[in-house]
């Protein structure tokens, strides 16, 4: 697979999971009420929805970023991007999981299996990338 084909998948990954939490956001009451027993007050509700357009933002950001990275042909600058990209995938792996174990419930399943498929995108474009 080329670095070409890694990143436009790694982008398409990232946007479906903006779309994914958009979805969510817009049934937010249906979503919310399967965890939630009790009413939750506006405030409240403001601050879920403020968060999660936040992370709406961040995703679609960084499947553009990756988008753009497409037509890099230097095979140090891809490692270098696929290095960060590692990292930052991990680093949100580590906050789902954290969440799932630790914390109230981390991210929805499909949201989980994107991001996990990300990942090994992009440690395969990695490693797969000779300098």
């Amino acid at each position: 697979m080329t670095p070409k084909t890694i990143f436009t998948l790694i982008g398409i990954i990232h946007m479906l999971i903006g779309l994914a939490i958009i979805a969510m956001v817009s049934n937010f009451d249906d979503v919310i009420n399967s965890w939630v027993s009790s009413a939750i007050s506006d405030d409240v509700k403001g601050l879920l929805i403020g968060q999660l357009s936040v992370i709406v933002v961040h995703s679609v950001g960084v499947g553009v970023i990756m988008w753009c990275c497409r037509n890099i042909e230097n095979s140090v600058d891809i490692k270098r991007v696929f290095s960060g990209y590692v990292a930052f995938s991990f680093l949100a792996l580590l906050n789902g999981f954290y969440a799932e174990f630790f914390g109230q419930g981390g991210p929805p399943l499909p949201v989980f299996v994107l991001l996990i498929s990300a990942s090994v995108l992009g440690c395969y474009g990695f490693f797969k990338n000779k300098v």
